[in-house]
This record gives structure tokens, C-alpha cells and sequence, in this order.
């Protein structure tokens, strides 16, 4: 997926928010910061363009334009799943909640 394949015109622009598992507030702190970096880096590489991010201590909310042809449940999914796998990784306290 190439970033500059379509016009700016031709992006739909997507606002995704989610939370830890029952609403735990464990993204603050180095935790945090760590998510932002992970975020701008997926989005990136997934050929997206981030048009803003929120990291809260009990959630997070993302906004991305994408080509048409990409679907909202791909974005969300494979953003979801590299950031929680990361953060686990180098936060073991993380590993004691069920689900990122």
C-alpha cells in the first residue's frame, strides 16, 4: 500500500477510540509515551496519515486517513494487535491484564 497512491481528496478519515480491558488505567507514564511511539510507527507503515492521537491513562483515541480501499476493521486490528503485543513485551506489569 503506497501513501501517496491516492489524492488527499480520495481518503476517508477515521476516528478509532478503545480502552484497556474493563477500563484499567495503565497507559500512563512511560507506558504511554512507549503507545504514542508505537502508534506513529504502525500508521506509518501501514501507508495511513495520522491526523491526530489522544493517549489517556484509560484509553486511547486515534484519527487516520486511509485510501478508500482499506477497511476500518484491518486499520483497528492491526494497530491494536502490534501496540499490545509491544507494550507487553516491555512491560511485564501488562501482562496481568487479560486483554490491551
Amino acid at each position: 500500500m503506497e501513501i501517496h497512491k491516492y489524492p488527499i481528496h480520495h481518503r476517508l478519515t477515521y476516528h478509532f477510540v478503545w480502552c484497556p480491558m474493563r477500563c484499567k488505567a495503565c497507559l500512563c507514564g512511560e507506558a504511554g509515551e512507549r503507545l504514542a511511539e508505537l502508534l506513529e510507527e504502525k500508521v506509518i507503515e501501514l501507508g495511513l496519515r495520522l491526523r491526530d492521537y489522544r493517549v489517556m491513562p484509560d484509553r486511547v483515541s486515534l484519527a487516520v486517513s486511509a485510501p478508500p480501499t482499506v477497511a476500518p476493521h484491518r486499520i483497528a486490528c492491526q494497530i491494536k494487535a502490534h501496540t499490545s503485543r509491544v507494550l507487553r513485551d516491555e512491560f511485564v506489569e501488562m501482562t496481568r491484564i487479560p486483554t490491551l
